[in-house]
Order: C-alpha cells, then sequence, then structure tokens
C-alpha cells in the first residue's frame, strides 16, 4: 500500500508540488518489527500518540507496533501537555513516541509525573540538555532516535546501550539497516568526520509519487540520501552534526545551523532555539538565532548571547548577528519546527 504520510503532510508548507513517500506493507511492518528489540516492547505497553495517523510515527506506532506485538494505543486530537498527563495516568500509559516540544512541555509542566517509562525523541534539533533533564523530571528512559518518513527508524539506542549514548548519540542502526558516511564525491569519510548519511534497509520507502525525484534520493546502488550530515564514532554511534542544505553561508563562510543550535540551546534561560540564515547584501545571509525562553525567565540579549557562545568556544565569526525572541515557533503537524515558515516570517 503507498503510504499517506506525513512527509505529504509536511511539503505542503514547504512547497506547491508534494513528494508523497511510497512504502508497502513490507516496508511498514519491517520497520514496526525491529523497533521491538530496541524498546523492549511487550502487550503491556500502551503508547500516547499526540501525531496524527497520517504521519509516519502515527502509522507506525499507534497501527502497526499494536498489530505485530499486541500493545495498546491512546489517540489525542490537539496536544496539550496538561490533557496528556491526566490521559498518562487514567490508561496506564507507558511510552510516547514524538518531536522534542512534546517532551519539553510534558517535562515541564507542573503536573508532571514520573508514569512513563520511555520517550523516544526524534527530529534534527533534539536537544541533549533536553533529554536528560526531562528523563529526570518524568522519571523515564528518555533516547534520542534518527529517522524520517523515508526511513522511519534508522538508528536509536537499545537496552544495552550506556545510559549516556542516550543522551549524546542517535544511537547505531536498527534490525538489518545499514548506514555509511561519505562526502561531497560520494566517497567514504575517516570515523570522526562528517559526512552526508547514506542509509538502506528493509523498511527503506520504495520511492518518491513524483519518480522523476528517485534519481536524485538513491546513489546507483540503491543508498538512500538522507540530506542530513553527521559524524560516526569507533563504536559506530552516530551524532547528527545538521543538514546538507541547513548550511548559512556568511562571507563565503559554510555555518552549520546545528552547530550554532546545539551551543544555544545550553543557555539556562533557553527553552527552545531555531538557527537560521537571512539575506545581506554586504554578507550573502547573516546568522539568526530564534529563541523561546524558559517560563518566568527573562531571555538573553544578542550580547550575552555572544558571550556565551564564546565562552562555549565557538568562533566569532559564527556568532548570531541577530536575535528574535518568540513565544513559538511554526510547527508541523508533528512539532517540528519549520524552518522556511520561520524564514518567510522574518524576512516579512
Amino acid at each position: 500500500m503507498a503510504s499517506p504520510s506525513g512527509r505529504i503532510v509536511r511539503e505542503r508548507y514547504w512547497r506547491a508540488d508534494p513528494k508523497g513517500v511510497l512504502h508497502s506493507d513490507e516496508t511498514l511492518l519491517a520497520e514496526a518489527r525491529s523497533l521491538g528489540p530496541v524498546h523492549s516492547f511487550t502487550a503491556e505497553d500502551c503508547v500516547l500518540m499526540p501525531s496524527p495517523l497520517t504521519h509516519i510515527s502515527g502509522i507506525v506506532h499507534a497501527l502497526l507496533v499494536p498489530a505485530v506485538f499486541g500493545t495498546a494505543s491512546v489517540l489525542m486530537e490537539r496536544w496539550n501537555a496538561g490533557e496528556a498527563l491526566a490521559l498518562i495516568a487514567a490508561e496506564r500509559v507507558t511510552y510516547m513516541v514524538g518531536a522534542p516540544t512534546f517532551l519539553r512541555e510534558l517535562a515541564q509542566h507542573p503536573a508532571a509525573t514520573r508514569a512513563l517509562r520511555l520517550f523516544s525523541c526524534g527530529g534534527a534539533d533534539v536537544d541533549p540538555t533536553l533529554v536528560r533533564e526531562a528523563a529526570a523530571r518524568l522519571g523515564c528512559v528518555a533516547k534520542r532516535v534518527y529517522g524520517s518518513t523515508e526511513f522511519p527508524t534508522v538508528t536509536t539506542t537499545g537496552p544495552d546501550d550506556p545510559p549516556e549514548r542516550r543522551i549524546d548519540s542517535e544511537g547505531r542502526p536498527i534490525g538489518a539497516n545499514e548506514i555509511r558516511l561519505v562526502d561531497e564525491d560520494g566517497e567514504p569519510v575517516a570515523t570522526g568526520s562528517e559526512g552526508e548519511i547514506l542509509a538502506r534497509g528493509p523498511e527503506c520507502f520504495l520511492g518518491y509519487g513524483d519518480a522523476a525525484l528517485d534519481a536524485e534520493a538513491f546513489t546507483p546502488d540503491g543508498w538512500f540520501r538522507t540530506g542530513d550530515l553527521g559524524t560516526l564514532d569507533t563504536a559506530g554511534y552516530l551524532r547528527i552534526t545538521g543538514r546538507r542544505k541547513d548550511i548559512i553561508i556568511r562571507k563565503g563562510e559554510n555555518i552549520s545551523a546545528r552547530e550554532v543550535e546545539d551551543l544555544i540551546a545550553a543557555h539556562p534561560a533557553v527553552a527552545e532555539v531555531a538557527v537560521v540564515g537571512l539575506p545581506d547584501a554586504a554578507a550573502g545571509e547573516i546568522v539568526c538565532a530564534v529563541v523561546r525562553a524558559r517560563p518566568s525567565t527573562r531571555p538573553p540579549s544578542l550580547a550575552e548571547l555572544a558571550a556565551h557562545l564564546t565562552a562555549l568556544g565557538l568562533s566569532r565569526r559564527k556568532l548570531p548577528e541577530r536575535l528574535e525572541v518568540v513565544e513559538d515557533l511554526p510547527r508541523t503537524a508533528s512539532g517540528k519546527i519549520l524552518k522556511r515558515a520561520l524564514r518567510d516570517r522574518l524576512r516579512s
């Protein structure tokens, strides 16, 4: 069957011609089955699903995982952290899978309880500080997971991995999945060096609704080009460093938005951050930090943010030249930040 995936929904915000990610029953069942060992699923588990069933997380965790492992699912029509906590208690929910915004709001809610056993947090903007603090406040295993609509779960950590790897890495390939990192010429990079992440495995999608896009999406030998950048350590743990196209070019110098975001997120007054490039007549692009402050906390000024980043070792040439403080950020239905919409808003 062709999956009416969340990628189609997301692309409506980005472009007029949705790509349409095509899965089969085999690819989606391979994804569901591979999650059992790494998430320790049993028939006693119950998931709270705030993402739509048209999103890949909803399809897999609210529909297919229950079919494979006999788990239960509780659906939310609209996300609200207080209502979610009430449902977790009433329905004996044991785990959740979702974007950082869900984990953050649960952990920071005054009624937060230690009921969940697992929160698997996905997205390119997962903040290690958030994962560590949320795990302590919610009393659960909180970990990072890496995947996409095209390739739902490429890597994560399992029960046998060191606890710190759940926080500082996206884990290792699960099931029969494989990854490799390559440079701009498609050649493998050295261990510890940054490269584009290529992936292959039984859960990889079949192609796009517009088949003309497939040539760019796959290498000639069948690896999926994720478009994400990362590093692999000697033990095989993956760390996402940014998007191949999420690069700000300031005076001819490439600046990784993810690198700056990770350091800003460590500021005690910052709840959430997105870093984007904005057009500039002199520099080509400038770095703009968009910050949502923690509740009842004064957000940092641009000068204070620069001092914080400099103290953490960020080169001065990468410092933000503009700071915007917002109450919230534009998001997809699954809670991920829409940087294209954010750039458009700032430019106008």
